[in-house]
């Protein structure tokens, strides 16, 4: 679906409207599913969510050779995502509901195992049913749970998860070629982006912490992110970021969206890239990544849309 659908769907009021366009594109089958058990801006969700899993795993099955590894690496970082989205829900005592709506099930762990997870009494157990299915994901939160149980801090355990996939997104890669870089420098702005939450998160508690816990393999160097993690409010840091990487500063800058939120910022200008792969290059696996980029930047497009119909928010600085 194109832009002037989204457009289509902003302008007219109320769920209902959005609900009988939907009905009528091709998220139809899957939103009709969502209907039959739920309403209104839940049903919208589990929709879509249905849709784009349904999506995401037919590219998976339709790939072979160096495609497969390359989706594989892509849709095992919303496993990631799922995992902390749990976690992080388990540790707040978020409600089942609102735990449910933030996830994306199109990974490895599908939605009847993240309701699965979600099912389990606390972090520890949650981690131990990873186990019994084998997630890879197990061994390394077994290995911090204790230093989070100490000083209850549920970054512990997402810093894991996220130190886990990174390292092995980019061993899955292999040698240098075209088709794996393309997907590395996606892979590696994802760590950029991670390693600047940490620094925004910083900022944003008047906190200076130069020695901060950083991932690898990003684009910005230790070095860099050791000054950015100095910055002691969110503006210094961007007025730094900008001086650091002046390419990102003059994407920053010429953003339409507002700089209210420097992350969400950050995660749209790298999901414009991923969508625009195909644009650029005419290399095999640009088509397959293109779309998959494509059909997440609609998905969350959706969703702001769904959302702002509820609350009565505009939504235009929130859409990618």
């Amino acid at each position: 679906m194109g832009e002037a659908f989204l457009q289509e769907l902003q302008s007219r009021d109320g769920l209902p409207h959005m609900i009988d366009s939907l009905l009528t594109s091709p998220y139809a089958e899957d939103l009709s599913l969502a209907l039959a058990s739920s309403s209104g801006l839940q049903a919208i969700e589990k929709g879509l969510r249905l849709n784009l899993c349904t999506t995401f795993r037919k590219v998976f099955r339709l790939s072979f050779g160096e495609s497969r590894v390359i989706v594989e690496a892509l849709l095992a970082r919303w496993d990631a995502y799922n995992v902390k989205t749990v976690l992080r829900g388990k540790h707040a005592g978020r409600p089942r509901e609102e735990v449910i709506s933030a996830l994306i099930p199109v990974g490895e762990l599908d939605e009847p195992r993240l309701l699965e997870l979600l099912k389990q009494p606390d972090i520890k157990a949650v981690i131990d049913t990873l186990a019994t299915w084998l997630s890879p994901f197990a061994s390394t939160l077994s290995r911090t749970f204790p230093e989070y149980q100490e000083k209850n801090s549920i970054a512990i355990l997402e810093e894991s998860v996220d130190r886990y996939y990174f390292k092995w997104a980019l061993s899955q890669l292999g040698e240098n070629n075209e088709d794996m870089n393309l997907v590395r420098e996606i892979i590696r702005g994802q760590i950029d982006n991670t390693n600047l939450a940490i620094c925004l998160k910083l900022a944003r508690n008047g906190v200076s912490n130069k020695a901060a816990n950083f991932l690898p393999g990003g684009h910005l160097p230790p070095d860099s992110l050791k000054t950015l993690a100095g910055c002691k409010n969110p503006l210094d840091m961007l007025t730094e970021l900008k001086r650091l990487d002046p390419e990102l500063g003059e994407e920053l800058s010429a953003s339409e969206h507002t700089m209210t939120d420097l992350e969400f910022l950050l995660d749209s200008l790298l999901i414009n890239k991923w969508s625009n792969v195909m644009k650029k290059t005419h290399i095999s696996n640009s088509i397959v990544l293109g779309f998959m980029g494509q059909k997440l930047k609609e998905f969350l497009n959706l969703r702001v849309i769904a959302r702002g119909k509820v609350h009565g928010a505009p939504v235009k600085d929130w859409l990618i």
